[in-house]
């Protein structure tokens, strides 16, 4: 340690400064308390200290880290020991004590250990005891555990702990830096405040100011932690974001799990979002959002964890540290987790929010210790965060983490947006009974052979048979079950209510809509201005993925259960909005978003330029469409790769796939990227379109400049910045813009409010538009997103609708009934040890020369064999 420079600040202080110049020069660093939640001036508590009446004077460090189980500064402390020795006798020497004790936790004897070795080192060469460095000045270090917590780092806690007592906090003032120890002025800090002090006298507060933001000076190390790739301690300049933390350092989410949130500040730390990746980890800026800097644990953790059970793993800790000495703690700490426990169980009220929110704010006495303080800021920072979770489990009795088992069948049925329960749907396959493996599919999902071919199956996200090898192809099997073991009907669903219903747009969220008003008992009706019913389904997604005989087969049989259709209506146009109030009781809107957003870029009104949107419809249309021999595609989703794939089969020669942000980052299917690759598509990210260059009106060549990545935005993806100077030119033929759909705005009737973000219909909680008599679905609520969740949307207005006319409110008799654990709860030695069973496709080659569908499907042992891969776990739909 000496030999790389240990003891040299020391020396200089002891030989070359006074007292106050120590002082003068921490103050000129700028640093604050790294301990607990105080963020004060480390130079003004030192003189405080010094200038206190006594000649007794002490200097303690706390090593317990503020929580028991935050193991940063015992961590720090075995890194570099003499670094902390070195800091205490400095600070000593600042204030006047010849005396010094570190606190340590009873239950860490490496690092008792540690400690009482480098005490004994320092000794022996003469850095501790008496006259050191023959500098006249003597301070010498005891080491006293304890098997107090100290409430969070509570300085009076770690004062009354050291003299004896049970490590209660005490009432303030008086003030430690006036009257502590044995009532005798003492300086008390962290570990890493006291890292710092070498640092500062041997290079200067001058160089130490450099790092750091504006009131923010210097490092922080944080222990970082949970489903990151690189964990361990890592120390940055103050002031870098939480983004930088944890995906340039930490290098990003573990595994295949989407980044959800961190909590700082150990166990009962706050709790930080998405939205707050750009949040700089500075004492002034977290507490812009009531998050108290307690130490520098900093946990991570994906979209598997539930936000409701990690406020409430806290509370373990929280009764283990509380001591009991305030009321409205004694009484929080007893109510808080019988709240928490009832929302996880799905017996949570609205009312129950309001209760926590008090709570929080009642909790502790502010001159007695920081324990409430930390509690507040648990629970709060909490419900800012993840205030919309709690809503879910509150209102619609769903924990999409899947943590929740009360509210939990099983991770695939949790998961899927229109709740098919997978496993008995698998369970009935496996055992070749196909018709009623048919029925569970098509009982929640009328367009389930749609979504067996074009759906993102999160589903599979979760399936529990990937901690053996892969998860089951939930997708794959859905598709099956709709195709080779459909039980077709033709029977209309009986009306039963007087009340009749408009639907206005026959895409996936009108259908769905319908159907499930339809079954309700209500006369249903659509209009659509499309020849053919299915909107985007039809006009939108190319055959090869979605063949029209299969999509038609479908929308037939839900027609046939009794809905009327209006083809080549416009409403607006065709039929007037006011006929339709007059003639209906509720009119459900799903229009879609049918409508190419462009670059608005230079040259964009050229030949040649077309929305991605636009040029998949014209096709599907039957009308003629060209495209030259290069062309590039502007997007990253998964319209951009049909586009790509779609201008392949119609004669392209190159086609460009160009995206601003990383290729992983795409939105797209990943397997429809793959595929598209194989097919020839190029990809090039991080580049975006500048202008458009003409020739005699005509696309010659697209300009494009590179991008480097910027902040993170509200969803928690990086944007992207332009590199000045990097701009470059390809030469293209035609060019399709693919980078978002949007709704058609000058159909929104009138007296419906659309959202200027996002061009999106203002709704309410039960999907009703800002005109009393029409609901709205789909995404012209959302915003685009995939089939299987626009007929999820569509469903829900469905059942709204029929609570609106029925008056109740009431929850829907077709909701899931949870009993508990089903017989066959994860069986791996039932199920078959095969991998994954592949889908068979068409060869790239073959795939360019037509529109034929590429998955060709599985054959029925292939299912069947897949199917028995399936661990049946989870909970249980009630047996009908």
């Amino acid at each position: 340690f000496v030999s790389r420079g240990a003891y040299q600040a020391l020396a200089k202080a002891l030989r070359e400064m006074t007292r106050d110049e120590i002082i003068r020069e921490i103050q000129a660093s700028g640093m604050k308390d790294r301990e607990g939640m105080s963020g004060f001036p480390t130079a003004v508590r030192w003189q405080f200290c010094a200038s206190a009446k006594g000649d007794v004077k002490y200097v303690i460090c706390d090593a317990h880290g503020g929580h028991p189980e935050a193991c940063l500064a015992a961590n720090l402390v075995l890194i570099d020991p003499h670094a902390l020795l070195e800091g205490m006798a400095i600070a000593a020497r600042a204030i006047g004590a010849h005396q010094g004790f570190i606190y340590s936790p009873s239950g860490c004897p490496a690092l008792r250990d540690t400690l009482a070795q480098a005490i004994a080192q320092a000794k022996e060469h003469g850095f501790l005891g008496k006259n050191i460095l023959r500098s006249g000045f003597d301070f010498d270090l005891e080491i006293r555990e304890g098997s107090s917590s100290c409430f969070c780092g509570e300085e009076t806690a770690v004062i009354d702990a050291i003299e004896g007592g049970e490590g209660k906090p005490r009432r303030r003032p008086p003030f430690p830096v006036l009257s502590g120890l044995w009532g005798k002025p003492t300086l008390l800090h962290g570990v890493e405040t006291l890292l710092n002090v070498p640092f500062i006298l041997r290079e200067g507060g001058e160089e130490y100011v450099k790092l750091g933001t504006e009131f923010s000076k210097g490092t922080r190390v944080f222990a970082l932690s949970g489903k990151v790739n690189y964990e361990g301690l890592i120390e940055v300049p103050m002031g870098t974001t939480l983004g930088e933390v944890i995906f340039d350092i930490g290098g990003g989410i573990s595994g295949k799990g989407r980044f959800k949130g961190a909590r700082l500040g150990g166990p009962m730390g706050g709790f930080l979002s998405k939205r707050d990746l750009n949040m700089p980890l500075d004492e002034e800026s977290l507490s812009t959002v009531g998050l108290l800097f307690a130490c520098g644990d900093l946990s991570v953790f994906d979209e598997s964890a539930c936000a409701v059970r990690e406020v409430l793993s806290g509370f373990d800790l929280c009764k283990s540290e509380a001591c009991g000495l305030c009321e409205t703690c004694e009484e929080g700490l007893q109510r808080v987790p019988e709240i928490l426990d009832r929302i996880s169980k799905g017996r949570g009220e609205l009312r129950d929010l309001d209760e926590l929110d008090a709570l929080a704010r009642g909790f502790g006495e502010p001159d007695r210790c920081r324990f409430g303080q930390y509690v507040s800021a648990h629970i709060r920072s909490a419900l800012r965060a993840f205030r919309q979770e709690f809503l879910e489990h509150i209102v619609n009795k769903r924990c999409s983490a899947g943590a929740c088992q009360e509210l939990v069948q099983a991770p695939c049925t949790n998961l899927c947006p229109v709740g098919i329960d997978i496993p008995r749907g698998l369970s009935y396959l496996r055992r070749g009974l196909l018709g009623e493996a048919y029925r569970v599919v098509a009982e929640a999902n009328p367009l389930s052979g749609v979504c067996g071919r074009v759906c993102s199956h999160p589903c599979e996200d979760r399936c529990r048979r990937r901690e053996m090898d892969e998860s089951v192809a939930i997708a794959n099997l859905e598709r099956f079950i709709s195709d080779r073991c459909r039980v077709s009907t033709t029977a209309a669903f009986p009306v039963t209510r007087k009340e009749r219903v408009a639907i206005v747009g026959a895409g996936p969220a009108g259908l769905s809509a319908a159907w499930e008003l339809r079954r309700r008992g209500y006369a249903v009706t659509i209009f659509d201005e499309n020849p053919e019913p299915g909107g985007m389904m039809r006009y939108g997604i190319p055959s090869y993925r979605l063949p029209r005989k299969e999509l038609a087969l479908e929308i037939k049989e839900i027609l046939a259960r009794g809905i009327e259709f209006r083809s080549n209506t416009r409403v607006g146009k065709d039929v007037t909005w006011e006929s339709l109030k007059a003639d209906f009781d509720a009119i459900c809107f799903a229009p879609g978003c049918p409508k190419s957003c462009f670059l608005q870029i230079p040259g964009e009104a050229a030949k040649g330029v077309m929305g991605g949107i636009e040029f998949l419809k014209r096709f599907h249309m039957g009308q003629e469409v060209k495209v030259g021999r290069r062309v590039a595609v502007i997007g990253g989703g998964d319209v951009a790769v049909e586009v790509a794939r779609s201008a392949l089969r119609l004669g392209a020669k190159k086609v460009t796939l160009f995206y601003h942000r990383e290729h992983f980052e795409m939105t797209a299917d990943p397997s429809e990227i793959e595929a598209a690759i194989e097919e020839g598509v190029v990809i090039r990210d991080k580049v975006t379109p500048t202008r458009i260059i003409t020739h005699y009106g005509r696309v010659g060549r697209l300009e494009l400049t590179e991008m480097r990545r910027g902040p993170f935005d509200k969803e928690g993806r990086r944007t992207t910045r332009p590199i000045l100077g990097s701009e470059f030119v390809v030469d293209v033929d035609t060019i399709l813009v693919a980078i978002q759909r949007s709704m058609e705005g000058e159909n929104v009737p009138e007296g419906v409010e659309v959202l200027e973000e996002g061009n999106r219909i203002k709704v309410d909680e039960g999907y009703r538009t800002t005109h009393r008599k029409i609901w709205a679905a789909g995404d012209a609520v959302t915003g685009p997103s995939r089939v299987v969740w626009a007929i999820r949307g569509g469903r829900d207005v469905g059942v709204a609708i029929d609570r609106a006319l029925r008056g109740s409110s009431e929850e829907d008799e077709a909701g899931f009934s949870v009993e508990g654990p089903a017989s066959g709860v994860w069986t791996p030695e039932e199920a078959e040890a095969h991998g994954r069973v592949s889908m068979p496709t068409l060869e790239p080659e073959l795939r360019k020369k037509s529109f034929s569908e590429v998955r060709l499907g599985y054959r029925r042992q292939m299912a069947l064999s897949e199917a028995k891969r399936c661990l049946q776990c989870g909970l249980k739909k009630e047996e009908i």
